[in-house]
């Protein structure tokens, strides 16, 4: 397998995010250090310091790993039945053809909802 250099485009776009990064980063540094933004936020070293510790040292029950794993099993679940459910509708509006009155009902729906918030 041969490995090739990215691009010029590829690196030019990647070296413009890593600049982006850092003049963010001096600028949140600069107004903790100079303003009084320091005293509500905290610096950017400490701000990676809190979010390290947090994969170590649980907040509540979890690490920050266990309630990320949460969040995922949460919206796949949600997904997953949403899924279902839509499969479902599918077949039975193809199956039974009300295809065509759902579609109409939907769009007089979405056209009063339109209506509703003022936008026609």
């Amino acid at each position: 397998m041969i490995m090739t250099l990215p691009s010029k485009d590829t690196r030019e776009t990647i070296s413009y995010g890593v600049f982006g990064i850092i003049v963010f980063l001096i600028v949140w540094q600069g107004f903790c250090m100079f303003t009084d933004f320091g005293r509500i936020f905290p610096t950017p070293a400490v701000a990676l310091q809190a979010f390290l510790k947090a994969f170590i040292k649980p907040i509540g029950k979890q690490t920050l790993l266990g309630h990320i794993s949460i969040s995922l099993r949460r919206v796949l679940i949600g997904y997953s039945l949403s899924s279902v459910s839509g499969i479902i509708i599918g077949l039975l509006m193809v199956t039974l053809n009300l295809h065509m009155q759902f579609f109409t009902l939907f769009l007089v729906l979405f056209d009063l909802s339109l209506a509703l918030h003022g936008f026609l």
